[in-house]
This record gives structure tokens, sequence and C-alpha cells, in this order.
């Protein structure tokens, strides 16, 4: 244990990816660890969601992918209920034997079998209801949440956007709509830590008619070039009026 702490305290500030052990863990004593925890609270009415806060992993996304080694077909309680849609792999050779090319192998088949179901289903609809009840949760904070509260749940969006971002990047004709979502990562989720702002932000889009102007002259958010064209134009700008100056004649001087 105080091998896993030190380790744990040495890479605390990584953010690439995160590892979860699980020790001494059952699948089922999970299960029931989290009703009582429901009952203890007083928890008159239970959903997905409200049971899902009482789980061992209330701020992990569900796993897409379950491997299991050794040879065994089975997951032996290993995380049942977030499991319950994720696809299962078997390998018959023990955890440390298993390498970095066996890895590469599942995944890349386990990569190949989402592209073929996107082919076949329409793909967009999940997306957009992952999209759809983040827009219940941004419009569900208030001024009465505490910003600790807030800045919660602002972490926890954005880390389910990533996570959105990174699963449907792969679909080629869903290229434009995800580099968008990804280019304004930093700004779909401003409500949260500023509740006085409308869900919709409709006040926000009209003081915007400017900018969404220049965008429209300069470039685009659908690609890299133009998003950071677009971040530097209007940094400039900012930076110009702080210092009383007026943007048109500064950019007249330059051009």
């Amino acid at each position: 244990m105080k091998a896993l702490a030190k380790l744990e305290e040495e890479t605390k500030d990584y953010g690439e990816f995160n590892v979860q052990l699980c020790l001494d863990y059952g699948g089922r004593d999970e299960i029931v660890r989290a009703v009582n925890g429901a009952l203890k609270k007083k928890v008159r009415k239970v959903d997905e969601e409200t049971f899902r806060k009482f789980l061992d992993t209330p701020e992990i996304p569900d796993p897409d992918l379950v491997i299991r080694t050794s040879g065994e077909k089975r997951t032996s309680g290993m995380m049942p209920y977030q499991a319950a849609y994720a696809e299962l792999a078997f390998s018959d050779k023990f955890f440390p034997d298993f390498g970095p090319e066996d890895l590469r192998e599942i995944v890349k088949g386990f990569g190949k079998r989402i592209r073929e179901l996107a082919e076949k289903y329409d793909d967009a609809k999940p997306m957009h209801k992952w999209m759809a009840d983040l827009f219940i949760v941004v419009k569900s904070v208030s001024v009465k949440d505490t910003p600790v509260k807030r800045k919660k749940i602002h972490n926890k969006c954005m880390r389910e956007m990533k996570w959105l971002i990174e699963k449907f990047s792969s679909y080629n004709h869903l290229t434009k709509v995800i580099t968008t979502i990804k280019n304004g990562l930093n700004f779909w989720f401003t409500r949260i830590l500023h509740p006085q702002i409308e869900p919709t932000n409709n006040d926000g889009e009209r003081s915007l008619r400017e900018i969404v102007v220049m965008k429209k002259i300069i470039g685009t958010l659908r690609n890299q070039n133009g998003a950071d064209v677009m971040a530097k134009i209007m940094t400039l700008i900012s930076t110009w009026r702080l210092n009383g100056q007026s943007p048109f004649y500064s950019l007249r001087a330059i051009i």
C-alpha cells in the first residue's frame, strides 16, 4: 500500500489518462454497498443516475471494452453494473505475459467492430443523446449551488465531453462535427461556472455577432488553422480595447 500511495503521489499531476486499481474488489459487494448507501441516505426514488453516485466509480465513464486474461471465459464479477454494455475480449495469456502487442490487436479488433456498427446504424443518435443529457446537466445548475459544487460538475462534464470526442473521432462522416466540438471544448460548459448565463446563451450569441461575422471572413472553427487564426485575432482585438486603442485603426496599421 505504501508503494501504491507513493506512485499515486508521484503521478497526481499527470493528465493523459487514469489508471484505476481494484484491490480486494467484488462486483456483487459493490452493488450491495451501493444499495445500502442509498438506503442510509434515505433516497426514496432510485434511477440509474442516482444509483451510480453510490458505486465505487461515480465519476469514471463506463468501460467500452473489458479484457479477461488467463484463458478464462468469465469476468469474475469485475464491474458487473458498469460493464453491462461493454464488449468482452478474452486472451489465453496470463496477465504478466500480456503485452502491448496483445493489447493493440484487441483494441484494433474492437475499433473495427465499432466502425462496422457505425456504418450499419445511425451512430449520430447516441452522440446526440449523450450531448442532450449533458445539456440537461448544464440547465440544472443554479446560482444556489456552491462554487465548489459547480466546479465539480464542470470537471465531470468536461471529462465526459472529452470521452465523447475520443469515442466518435474515428468516424469520418462526423469529422467536422467532432472538430467543432473539440475546438469549442473550453466554452461549452461556461454556464456551469457562471449560472447567471442562460443555458442556450442567446444573449451571449447576440453580443458575439461581431465575432461571428469576423469568423466568416477570416476562417472557420471547423479546422484547426481557422481556430488558431480566430484565437490570435481575438487576442489582438481584446488587447487593443483594453489599452484604449481602436481595433479598426490598429489592424489597419498592421495590414
